[in-house]
């Protein structure tokens, strides 16, 4: 009388081995991408048999996944292609912005050379005096001029990159600093001044561009504000 026998869980038969293999073999597979699954494809056409062909569902089933991997790459090479498109663009425009002058807060002005330098201050009450002083890289002092009463509103300040004897200055970034009187006090104004951008950095890790200005001053795509010719 034959005996029923039944194998431990953690032993498989010859069948279940080759079935897990199989699996695994076509898990494989489908991670190494459209080339291996051609190759996978293929093979299996050309070994079945004769008498015992691939069902037409699981031929057509297979077919689909083959087209909806093509698919797949196409788009992802049109995008990355977009993306490369979009960065170029950015570049291009950053590099547009060489020579340009960009606008900060704190007086720094490109000047010297025949090169006009540009800045204003705002007064909320009239000034007895407005004085405007300017300083080279290495914080000398290089000019000075009194603008004497001034009323109310925005002051426009063009100082021409000379110093008091009218001579021109070496062209490159320098500081204006200007104070008021203001009832009999002297007080310090917030400088909005202009000064040059002198190159154009790219950073591959977050694809996007940043400007250096001639004073060294590093400034992303989105803190530039304001430009003028």
């Amino acid at each position: 009388m034959p005996t029923d026998v039944s194998l431990p869980a953690s032993i498989l038969t010859a069948q279940q081995y080759e079935e897990q293999q199989m699996a695994a073999r076509y898990s494989t597979e489908s991670e190494l991408g459209r080339d291996a699954f051609l190759k996978l494809f293929t093979t299996q056409l050309t070994n079945q048999n004769p008498l015992e062909p691939m069902d037409n569902e699981a031929f057509v089933s297979q077919l689909a996944q083959f087209s909806a991997l093509e698919s797949m790459k196409a788009m992802q090479a049109s995008m990355d292609q977009v993306a490369l498109s979009i960065n170029s663009g950015k570049f291009v425009a950053g590099s547009n912005l060489l020579g340009r002058l960009v606008e900060n807060n704190y007086g720094i002005v490109t000047a010297g050379g025949g090169e006009m330098g540009k800045a204003s201050v705002t007064l909320d009450t009239p000034a007895e005096e407005l004085i405007i002083r300017a300083y080279d890289v290495e914080g000398n002092e290089v000019y000075t001029r009194n603008f004497g009463r001034q009323t109310p509103g925005e002051v426009q300040i063009d100082w021409a990159g000379e110093d008091n004897n009218g001579d021109a200055l070496p062209y490159g970034p320098y500081k204006l600093v200007v104070s008021a009187l203001l009832g009999g006090m002297s007080r310090y104004l917030k400088v909005n001044a202009l000064e040059k951008i002198s190159a154009v950095h790219w950073d591959s890790e977050i694809q996007e561009y940043s400007v250096e200005t001639e004073s060294g001053r590093i400034l992303s795509a989105q803190e530039i504000t304001s430009l003028q010719i």
